[in-house]
């Protein structure tokens, strides 16, 4: 089986390690991006040079090529969505051309890319399953499919001159991957339950390996943390970042607070030297938890649906906790965090198996090997299909 990833815009560390994971289940994966990070670190050689008409413009995109293991890295560097997705079913139409092979599924990872999914479907019949982990509302221009030839599929919701993206996915896929872990159980009725029969029970997936690898010349974590703090010119017993939900006086004056990082490099650095990774449980990306959790940072978050599946607190698991979860709005917040310090300065032992359980549990639920099994077993027809009827919450 041969499956191909759509990874426009996703500059990050998980695209060619989801990758390799899915060609090592599967057989073979081919990776389409535009990535340039990944493009320089890989020997590029020229695939193809297509002449691409959308719509009434015409232009050269160039479509280069590298192979790692059982992968296939396509890199359009196009920031045109539209032209990425003509140059993603012109590369595969050359391949079944020249190679008689072409992708058994498309895995589809943002709504943004449905033209590229829609058009390889309507002209290179490859179906695609849908991965959704946060609901956007994106809007899309309907000119967009037209100037490509195609139209809007059967259940979509089209609002004037424009229409949702993400109602298109879901309605043009085969299998819609629900990866949002119930943080937004509302969107159960609005949304997932229009597509009865093909949405399927995921999880949001994130490299362990990338976030908890610390080179073996690294220092210890307390030394890590004095070297960020050094370098932000801060002094402080205790280092945490992320998203607090309250600032001022709510945050004890024993914690210095550093905000995350926008490079991803400069973050898993900051996520490995951390005490405490404050998290949003109702509007926070679920993949940020993970990070910071696989890097070793404790994380202190609301509870919902979806940190409760990741998170223990002591209150609730006092033999195997990972984590800090608190309610009731600023107080909850205030008693927790208090709690979180105090533990910190008289249980040191305690804290650390504490980080120890927390990385395993993410690699044994949301690792990449885990991910790839049930993207591959979704294309396979096994993956865990939700029942309608069946509402969490």
């Amino acid at each position: 089986m041969i499956i191909g990833l759509i990874r426009r815009g996703q500059n990050d560390n998980l695209s060619l390690a989801l990758a390799s994971s899915v060609a090592a289940e599967a057989g073979q994966a081919y990776l389409f991006t535009d990535d340039a990070l990944l493009a320089r670190d890989l020997q590029m050689s020229s695939f193809a040079r297509f002449n691409l008409r959308v719509g009434e413009r015409i232009q050269p995109v160039t479509v280069k090529e590298a192979g790692k293991d059982a992968v296939r890295i396509f890199f359009i560097q196009e920031s045109s969505p539209l032209f990425f997705a003509a140059a993603v079913a012109a590369t595969l139409g050359q391949l079944a051309a020249q190679e008689k092979t072409k992708p058994d599924f498309l895995q589809l990872f943002c709504a943004q890319d449905i033209v590229c999914a829609l058009l390889c479907r309507a002209y290179r019949q490859i179906p695609f399953i849908y991965h959704v982990c946060r609901l956007t509302q994106c809007k899309m221009p309907l000119r967009d499919l037209h100037s490509l030839g195609l139209t809007l599929p059967a259940g979509s919701l089209q609002l004037g001159e424009t229409f949702l993206a993400e109602t298109a996915a879901a309605a043009a896929a085969v299998y819609v991957v629900d990866e949002s872990m119930g943080q937004k159980p509302q969107h159960w009725a609005d949304f997932f339950s229009a597509y009865a029969g093909k949405v399927v029970e995921g999880f949001p997936a994130v490299n362990t390996a990338y976030w908890s690898h610390i080179a073996t010349n690294d220092a210890p974590r307390p030394q890590r943390k004095k070297q960020v703090l050094a370098a932000a010119k801060k002094t402080g017993y205790l280092l945490a970042t992320g998203d607090p939900p309250y600032f001022g006086d709510a945050l004890p004056e024993e914690i210095v607070f550093l905000p995350p990082a926008g490079d991803e490099s400069r973050r898993q650095t900051l996520l490995q030297a951390t005490d405490f990774y404050f998290f949003d449980g109702e509007r926070g990306k679920p993949q940020e938890a993970l990070a910071a959790m696989a890097a070793g940072s404790i994380v202190i978050t609301s509870a919902s649906p979806f940190t409760k599946s990741l998170v223990t607190d002591e209150t609730t698991d006092a033999q195997y906790p990972t984590g800090y979860l608190y309610q009731d709005g600023e107080q909850g917040w205030q008693e927790t965090v208090a709690r979180a310090v105090r533990d910190f300065r008289q249980r040191t032992d305690w804290q650390q198996a504490m980080r120890q359980r927390s990385r395993s549990r993410i690699c044994e639920r949301f690792g990449l090997e885990q991910a790839a099994k049930l993207c591959v077993g979704t294309c396979r027809g096994v993956g865990p299909v939700k029942l309608p009827f069946i509402i969490k919450d």
